[in-house]
């Protein structure tokens, strides 16, 4: 396991298997708690560091031992955040974004509406399960994580669709 510390202190940091990192994308299968959960795409630009010291090799171990070890499954694979995000939209997930505009740290989670080759447009909703009258557009340029597939989002998903 590794941990990949993202410049942001909002951002954070996350804990996870390494699937695969370019100059452009990683992807990271995130394991909390000893539990797989989502997947992660980050930017290595935005990312201060990425470890791996005592505690992750324990981590490993741990994890590698427990009854919730699985071996990383399938994960979308693409060059580009655009590509990424087509692939996502087609399965249908919910996203969780994570970006930094002029300093300032947004949380965006939704539906993908439209993507270009400079930006993505989510259905946002609301903390209450509201949608939003109007599209979030998030640059891919503001962008330090994406995550889909993971327990919150998937949760959500389903009381979104019950509504």
């Amino acid at each position: 396991m590794i941990k990949v510390i993202y410049k942001n202190s909002e951002v954070g940091e996350t804990t996870g298997i390494l699937l695969s990192c370019t100059q452009k994308i990683g992807i990271l299968q995130v394991v909390e708690d000893f539990c797989p959960d989502a997947i992660e795409i980050f930017v290595p630009d935005k990312v201060k560091k990425i470890a791996k010291g005592k505690r992750e090799k324990i981590y490993d171990k741990i994890y590698k031992n427990s009854d919730y070890y699985q071996e990383p499954g399938a994960f979308i694979k693409g060059g580009s955040l655009g590509e990424i995000f087509k692939a996502i939209r087609r399965l249908g997930h919910l996203v969780i974004i994570e970006s930094v505009y002029d300093d300032e740290y947004y949380f965006d989670i939704g539906a993908i509406r439209r993507v270009t080759k400079e930006s993505v447009s989510l259905r946002y909703f609301d903390a209450t399960g509201e949608w939003d009258d109007s599209n979030v557009v998030i640059d891919y340029d503001a962008i330090t994580c994406v995550k889909y597939g993971g327990r919150y989002s998937t949760q959500w998903k389903k009381y979104l669709e019950a509504k």
